[in-house]
């Protein structure tokens, strides 16, 4: 999806992230990913859904690492900017 994000091809990098949402479900990243694609595509509505649905997994988890605290911080700013 990255690839694609960074060739200027946005709708294919949200088409690829999409289906990274639909394998792996239980992953924050690929929502953060997906709301990355999707600002990118100019669906700013979209984006902040998928960055909300990453920030409400990472806070939910029982037992948070250093990188998940800076996930969640990059995330509220990234929320806060949009």
């Amino acid at each position: 999806g990255y690839s694609f994000l960074q060739s200027g091809l946005n709708d294919w990098a949200v088409a690829i992230f999409k289906l990274n949402v639909e394998f792996y479900p239980k992953s924050s990243n690929v929502y953060d990913s997906l709301g990355e694609a999707l600002h990118a595509s100019g669906d700013r509505e979209g984006a902040l859904g998928n960055y909300r649905q990453a920030l409400m997994m990472l806070e939910a988890l029982p037992e948070k690492t250093e990188r998940d605290l800076q996930s969640i911080e990059r995330t509220k700013r990234t929320i806060e900017s949009l």
